[in-house]
């Protein structure tokens, strides 16, 4: 019966296939809250055909757990493994191999979720059970205060609290593996940062189309003047390159604009921001990413800088002009779905369900 409820996904007009394509398995926003002991995990099951290249993870309102540290303002530093599980059963704590590790990413209060970057990217493969391991900022079993997400919604997930289940299987960490597709636009992590007085913008080129859900921007450090900018209620505005030459400053038309957010600073921290629907980009154009305020205005800012080497195929641009001799690039990644959009047809549907993409077939 275990067997049968922990592939059961989900049937509709008699047969489904279930894929994951660049997008996320996600059980965030988290709902609530709790103090758990170490090792603290949470296992998963993944569909049959849906594979997930994973490249970082984010947590949801995860805090640190004593008292007297908060009270101090410091909430410490977290990190992840992924982890294959040994026996398949995802309501046994017994993980296996370590397949990735993150870096270690401050804890910025216990109303913020975040992102914690792996090492190099890690092919988790469909039909498999894999264990996501909390630590602290030096990989090491620790007590943490995580943000949870009511369970039942999503079959093979089991939490676990010092190598017990939680809750009485009621509650499930709230998380999402971030997906990556083949010519990921990327420029993370943060190696620098800066501050922008206003107009800061980063021309950036697609090497293929892609859906855009969302876009996350790295952290500055905590450092230099940053109690001089303002970093309070900023949104991000994607706009078409008006001459189509990423060296060059021209803003074009307007495509999307994000909702508005905090923009975080810390080492390894990194801002999501989410487009209200899904914002499409072409192969082979040029578009430019800039910031602004709740009004539309211009903003100050402090960001991230990430490697020029990236692969944004862009430069980062100050009041119009390149800045840095074209050394750093805005420290900024894309996230969404690359490849075809998705088709409807009287014999198929493509629909989201749990950050997977799902094709849905009639039986005839």
């Amino acid at each position: 019966m275990m067997m049968m409820r922990k592939w059961l996904f989900l049937t509709v007009f008699g047969c489904a296939v279930v894929s994951a394509v660049g997008n996320s398995v996600s059980s965030l926003p988290a709902e609530d809250q709790a103090n758990l002991l170490g090792p603290i995990g949470q296992t998963f099951a993944l569909p049959v055909g849906g594979g997930l290249n994973v490249d970082a993870v984010t947590l949801g309102r995860a805090a640190h757990f004593y008292k007297e540290d908060k009270e101090n303002g410091w909430l410490g530093a977290v990190s992840v493994e992924l982890r294959e599980d040994l026996d398949g059963n995802p309501e046994t704590w017994d993980p296996g191999e370590v397949l990735a590790r993150s870096e270690a990413v401050e804890l910025l209060g216990q109303g913020s979720d975040v992102t914690a970057n792996l090492a190099q990217p890690v092919r988790l493969r469909g039909g498999r059970v894999y264990a996501l391991v909390v630590l602290d900022g030096r990989g090491r079993v620790a007590t943490r205060r995580v943000g949870l997400s009511p369970a039942g919604a999503r079959p093979g997930w089991c939490l676990f609290s010092d190598k017990k289940p939680a809750f009485e299987g009621r509650f499930d960490l709230a998380m999402r593996l971030e997906a990556t597709a083949d010519g990921d636009v990327s420029s993370l992590p943060a190696v620098d940062s800066a501050n922008f007085e206003e107009s800061c913008g980063q021309t950036f080129t697609m090497a293929q189309s892609m859906e855009v859900d969302a876009i996350e921007v790295g952290g500055a450090k905590l450092m230099g003047h940053q109690d001089d900018i303002d970093n309070k209620s900023v949104k991000l505005v994607l706009s078409e390159d008006a001459d189509g030459d990423a060296s060059t400053w021209g803003l074009g038309a307007e495509i999307a604009e994000s909702t508005v957010k905090d923009l975080a600073l810390g080492d390894g921290v990194v801002t999501r921001f989410e487009f209200p629907s899904g914002v499409r980009l072409r192969q082979g154009r040029v578009y430019v990413l800039s910031f602004a305020n709740s009004g539309g205005g211009d903003v100050a800012v402090r960001v991230g800088l990430g490697e020029e080497t990236s692969r944004l195929n862009g430069v980062l641009f100050d009041k119009g002009e390149p800045i840095y001799e074209d050394r750093f690039d805005l420290a900024m990644r894309l996230r969404g779905s690359s490849g075809a959009r998705a088709s409807m047809g009287t014999g198929s549907s493509t629909v989201r369900y749990q950050g997977l993409k799902l094709h849905l077939r009639r039986k005839r």
